[in-house]
């Protein structure tokens, strides 16, 4: 499984108004696991730190394996004006030899 971004998130400052954008290459994903009553539940996160907005966090979970069943993006007190299409996406199996 690999989470895939498309898009671009803009983040509007607090202070400044200023709108920033944050690219899909910007973000390295990590992966912790749990054992949960459906079997492993996957939390992937990736976090930025801006210069100017500090950081930035982008967060999925997959539980059942498999299954994205949310997400969640925190901007701290910036306000998110769009943020990336993330989606969990299979990768392909090697075949048997």
């Amino acid at each position: 499984m690999r989470i895939t971004a498309n898009g671009k998130a803009v983040i509007r400052d607090e202070y400044t108004e200023t709108e920033h954008t944050i690219m899909p290459d910007e973000l390295d994903w990590n992966c912790e696991s749990d054992d949960r009553q459906m079997g492993q539940e996957n939390h992937y996160t990736a976090t930025v730190s801006h210069p100017e907005l500090g950081d930035l966090t982008w967060n999925v979970w997959e539980y059942p394996v498999g299954v994205q069943n949310n997400s969640d993006t925190d901007v701290g007190s910036h306000t998110l004006v769009s943020d990336f299409n993330i989606s969990l996406e299979h990768e392909e199996e090697e075949p048997w030899e």
